[in-house]
C-alpha cells in the first residue's frame, strides 16, 4: 500500500511540474486521461483488491482509477515533454501581462499519520501572453521576478511535444539595460 501510495504521489508531483512549461489548459489531458481510467479501474479491482485490503469492491475501482489516472497523466505529460521534436524549436516573444506573489504553506508532520499547515512561503509568478493570445502563468525566481516589468517582453524557446502539444523548453528574460552615465554618477557619489 506504502509502494502504490508513492507512486501516486510522484507521478502527479511530476504531471504537475511538467503542466506548467506545457501549453495546453490543465483540464484536458486530465479529463482525457480521467475517462482512460474509470475502466481500468474497472478492469483492476482485483489486482488492487489484494494489495489494498479493502472489502468494498467500490474502493478497490477507485483505487485502480486513481493508480490508472496518475500512470496515465503522468506518461502524457513526461513522454510530451522528453521527447520533444528539437528540430522543431523556435523562439518566440512572449508578453509579460502580470506579476504577483502567492502564499503557500509547507506540510509539517506532527506524528505518524498526522500532518498540519506548517510555515508560511512565497512563490513568484508571472502571467505572460503566448504569441496565440493565450494566457500562461509561469513561476521565476525571486531574482527574476525583480528585474521583471510588466508589459516587456520574454524570449521563450518552444518546441511540438511527442503527441503534438507545445512545451517550452527554455525562458530568456531580457537584460536590464542601465543608463550608464546615471549609473557612474551615482556610483562615484557613493565613493567620494
Amino acid at each position: 500500500m506504502i509502494i502504490l501510495t508513492t507512486a501516486i504521489i510522484l507521478l502527479l508531483g511530476l504531471a504537475s511540474v511538467l503542466q506548467r512549461n506545457t501549453i495546453i489548459d490543465w483540464w484536458i489531458p486530465s479529463a482525457a486521461c480521467a475517462l482512460l481510467a474509470v475502466p481500468c479501474g474497472i478492469l483492476l479491482r482485483g489486482c488492487i483488491g489484494r494489495l489494498t485490503k479493502f472489502r468494498k469492491m467500490i474502493w478497490n475501482i477507485l483505487a485502480g482509477a486513481v493508480l490508472s489516472f496518475s500512470v496515465f497523466i503522468g506518461l502524457f505529460y513526461s513522454l510530451n515533454y522528453y521527447k520533444s521534436d528539437e528540430s522543431s524549436a523556435q523562439e518566440f516573444s512572449a508578453r509579460i501581462t502580470n506579476k504577483y506573489t502567492e502564499e503557500r504553506y509547507r506540510v509539517q508532520r506532527v506524528s505518524r499519520n498526522r500532518v498540519r499547515r506548517g510555515e508560511k512561503y512565497w512563490v513568484y509568478c508571472i502571467s505572460v501572453e503566448m504569441p496565440d493570445g493565450r494566457l500562461k502563468k509561469m513561476e521565476v525566481s525571486p531574482g527574476e521576478y525583480i528585474k521583471i516589468r510588466v508589459g516587456r517582453h520574454i524570449k521563450l524557446q518552444i518546441e511540438n511535444g511527442l503527441l503534438g502539444i507545445p512545451v517550452i523548453k527554455n525562458m530568456k528574460f531580457p537584460v536590464r539595460q542601465y543608463n550608464t552615465q546615471k549609473h557612474l554618477l551615482n556610483h562615484s557619489r557613493k565613493h567620494h
